[in-house]
């Protein structure tokens, strides 16, 4: 399926100019860019669920095709294919979709970017303690919106500071908001 032709009747281009681009219109695939510290994570075969941003109720079954052998020089990101045999109808080429990777529970926290805090090169949070905070220090696993997937370093049940970080100090008292008990 011929899907752009960028070229006009009559123009000369230099060898190896784009003129056509070809669709193959056979399986399609989803290519993401997975970084580096979740490479591991990560297998051909593996399944995904695919939901599509500009289709509500729209999803599709997939799974790992190609991992690329080395990341990409600019984003540092190693490109990832995720094949979708039974793509759904209303999904039209280029469309922008979420891939969910299926490798069991997922032990990741989402957080607000606001609860972050970092002086040096270690992201932290602050945690509430008896009523005091203290920063501890996490890993983070990637960003979805305007909000942060903490992969490490917190466990379900934790009191997260979620805003004024750079205004607090250590074992500085804080009060708990209505409802939020330790």
């Amino acid at each position: 399926v011929v899907a752009n032709v960028s070229g006009e009747v009559g123009q000369v281009v230099a060898a190896g100019t784009p003129v056509v681009t070809v669709v193959q219109s056979s399986e399609q695939e989803i290519q993401i860019y997975v970084p580096e510290n979740h490479l591991d994570k990560i297998y051909p075969q593996q399944s995904a669920k695919i939901n599509f941003w500009a289709l509500e109720n729209v999803s599709a079954d997939g799974y790992i095709r190609e991992i690329a052998p080395m990341a990409d020089s600019v984003t540092r990101t190693y490109k990832v294919r995720v094949a979708v045999p039974q793509m759904p109808a209303a999904v039209k080429l280029g469309m922008t979709a979420k891939v969910h990777l299926q490798n069991g529970t997922d032990s990741s926290i989402l957080l607000p970017a606001t609860a972050i805090y970092q002086t040096g090169g270690n992201p932290q949070v602050w945690l509430v303690t008896n009523n005091k905070v203290h920063t501890h220090e996490v890993s983070i696993g990637g960003y979805e919106g305007n909000n942060v997937r903490i992969s490490d370093g917190l466990q379900q049940g934790d009191i997260v500071v979620g805003g004024g970080v750079n205004k607090l100090a250590e074992d500085q008292n804080v009060r708990l908001e209505a409802g939020v008990s330790q």
